[in-house]
Parts: C-alpha cells; sequence; structure tokens
C-alpha cells in the first residue's frame, strides 16, 4: 500500500461516525453502579438513602462497612427483613452492587440526622434520630 493509499483509508476511516456501543454497567463507573444497584433499595429508603416512612431507617450517613455488613446479612440469613419480597430484591445484588451502594452511600447526606439552629444558624445533631 502506498503511502497516498494509507492516508485515503485512514481520511475514509476518521470521516465515519462513532459506532454506539450499547451500554451495559460494565462500562459504568464504580458511582453509576452504586446508584443503579441503590434502586433497589429507594422504594423504601429514599432516592436519596433518606427514608421519609417511621420505621425505616435512612441509608444516608451510613458507614460503608456498615452498608455491605447488613446487606450481607441479609443474604446470608443472619438478619430477616419484613418481607419476602424484599429479600427476593436483595437477593439479585452481588458483590461489585453491595461494595458499589456503599460508595454511593459515602456522598449521601442524611438530611435527619442534622437540623439546622435557626437563631445561631448552626448544625445541631438531632439526638432523637439513630
Amino acid at each position: 500500500m502506498s503511502l497516498a493509499d494509507i492516508r485515503n483509508v485512514a481520511a475514509y476511516f476518521s470521516g465515519l461516525a462513532p459506532l454506539k456501543l450499547e451500554s451495559t454497567t460494565e462500562d459504568l463507573s464504580i458511582h453509576e453502579k452504586g446508584k443503579a444497584a441503590a434502586k433497589t433499595c429507594a422504594g423504601c429508603h429514599g432516592e436519596d438513602g433518606n427514608s421519609t416512612t417511621a420505621g425505616i431507617p435512612s441509608l444516608a450517613g451510613q458507614q460503608p462497612v456498615y452498608i455491605i455488613s447488613a446487606v450481607k446479612s441479609y443474604l446470608d440469613g443472619k438478619r430477616k427483613m419484613s418481607s419476602k419480597e424484599k429479600e427476593a430484591m436483595v437477593k439479585v445484588l452481588n458483590q461489585v452492587d453491595i461494595e458499589a451502594m456503599a460508595v454511593r452511600v459515602i456522598g449521601l447526606v442524611d438530611k435527619q440526622a442534622w437540623q439546622v439552629d435557626l437563631v445561631t444558624r448552626t448544625h445541631q445533631p438531632d439526638h432523637s434520630v439513630c
């Protein structure tokens, strides 16, 4: 192939539109994987990890090690969930999903644990929330 032929081939391929590959969870960052996996829990624990339902704890503000430990305890049967439906939802999570969710929790703010004191404009912990 001559130098001119090589340039022509390169010009041809550089002018083509990029291929669109189907996105998979393998292409996602750890935060995106965590957000996708957390959708499993969002129905009860809230989209942003802040539960608005009495008796259901917020995930926001939890330590990642706790999230991993708790989910593994549910998967191992050491902790029981309130329904078979919830157990089935957790069983679809693999190790990568669980760890990605735990990483995502780091960036979530527990809106219930801190209240702003409007007089002093400082953050005060709300000790009534566990």
